[in-house]
């Protein structure tokens, strides 16, 4: 597991919600989950800047 890529485990991971919800499910959380994640990233890049 130790040279498996990012976006190798994100496939997978992408692959098993759509079995599992349904394609359509998947691919609303999946776009969730990276908006949430493209905003904590943006809210502490901002912390980062006001911390200088």
């Amino acid at each position: 597991m130790t040279g498996t890529k990012k976006g190798a485990k994100c496939a997978l991971f992408v692959t098993y919600l759509r079995l599992l919800l349904g394609a359509k499910c998947a691919e609303t959380f999946v776009e969730l989950v990276n908006t949430t994640a493209s905003i904590n990233v943006t809210l502490l890049t901002s912390v980062e800047r006001m911390a200088r």
